[in-house]
């Protein structure tokens, strides 16, 4: 177990996942939520091809109530090439909580070309 640098609240301790000091240099690093039910194989969500994020669309997950955004209860990504994301919630932690209501929606703003795992593993 990693013990947390930052005392972050509720979801927002999620970003302690893309500090890349917690991998081994250029590992790939397969992410799902203690929430997520698995019924069946991961390897081809573990193994997908991947350009700068895999994660789920909102798309037709009916509580999210929204389509075209992010759910990154599944997320597959290069060990250090989201450091960006970790770096700024260290930096702008206080003003980013104040004005997002949730992690997704900062995820969105910061990366742009996610690889949507529907999309490409339908069913």
């Amino acid at each position: 177990m990693i013990q947390l640098k930052h005392k972050w609240q509720g979801w927002w301790s999620k970003v302690h996942i893309f500090d890349p000091e917690n991998y081994e240099p250029d590992s790939r690093v397969f992410y799902i939520d203690l929430d997520m039910i698995i019924t069946g194989d991961l390897g081809m969500i573990a193994a997908m091809p991947v350009k700068t994020l895999s994660t789920l669309s909102t798309d037709e997950i009916f509580c999210e109530n929204v389509d075209g955004g992010y759910n990154s209860s599944v997320m597959v990504f290069g060990s250090g090439s989201l450091k960006i994301l970790y770096d700024t919630i260290c930096k702008y932690y206080t003003h980013l909580v104040k004005y997002l209501m949730r992690f997704d929606h900062f995820l969105e703003m910061m990366v742009w070309d996610a690889t949507l795992i529907q999309k490409v593993l339908p069913g």
